[in-house]
């Protein structure tokens, strides 16, 4: 399974939001990145992408995505009826994954009508299938290490950053702050805030699926 692409960008077509890159070893993969990055990306320039391969009985494409955080929220996207691959890559194209998880928290449908495809049934479907789905992906996030392939710094490494500034007696002994800090920073959200909110609901959340949830709640607040 093809799970990362490193390489130099050959060609960039911007009209279905698909590149070409060629590794090293001398193959070249064509990739969905969506339009806005492709018509963004230059010709010999150096990429490395996290991938999801997709395979059906008649076609096999994949998706390429700047963090592994992008990537988790594509197959969250996948699970919601009515939208495929293509439309969750052109979703994550046009829109951070904070601002999606926002927009999923917040029950804010018309912010995905902006992308092609989707509709307001469509939309509003995301909204409600994926309320659990912020919490989740935080989770997995958390708990995640990620290395520095893609240029982005390391959820370990994060950890222990916070760990080294967090008295260990403020730590509850089923949900860490470490765990629910790097969950909310991970998903965009700035660190002084998320380590703030996450000091707090530690304290009153019994699974980390709860403490990360309620502080995606306070988030804005």
């Amino acid at each position: 399974m093809i799970s990362h692409i490193n390489g130099i960008v050959i060609l960039a077509n911007s009209l279905d939001g698909t590149i070409s890159v060629m590794t090293q070893g001398g193959v070249g993969y064509c990739i969905f990145v969506g339009v806005r990055s492709s018509s963004s990306i230059q010709i010999g320039q150096s990429i490395s992408l996290f991938i999801e391969a997709i395979v059906k009985e008649d076609s096999f494409n994949l998706y390429g995505f700047k963090n592994y955080e992008q990537q988790v929220m594509f197959n969250s996207l996948l699970k919601v009826s009515g939208v495929g691959a293509k439309v969750a890559i052109n979703v994550l194209d046009n829109f951070s994954v904070q601002e999606i998880t926002q927009a999923i928290i917040e029950e804010n449908a018309a912010m995905f009508q902006k992308i092609g495809g989707l509709g307001e049934k469509v939309s509003t479907r995301i909204v409600a299938e994926l309320k659990k789905e912020p919490a989740k992906n935080a989770k997995i996030l958390a708990l995640t290490k990620v290395g520095k392939a893609n240029g982005s710094v390391a959820i370990e490494h994060m950890k222990s950053v916070i760990s080294e500034e967090i008295p260990q007696e403020s730590i509850s002994a089923t949900i860490s702050v470490q765990d629910v800090t790097s969950a909310l920073v991970n998903l965009g959200f700035e660190y002084n805030r998320s380590f703030a909110i996450a000091s707090k609901v530690v304290k009153t959340s019994s699974t980390i699926e709860e403490a990360i949830m309620e502080a995606l709640r306070r988030i804005n607040d």
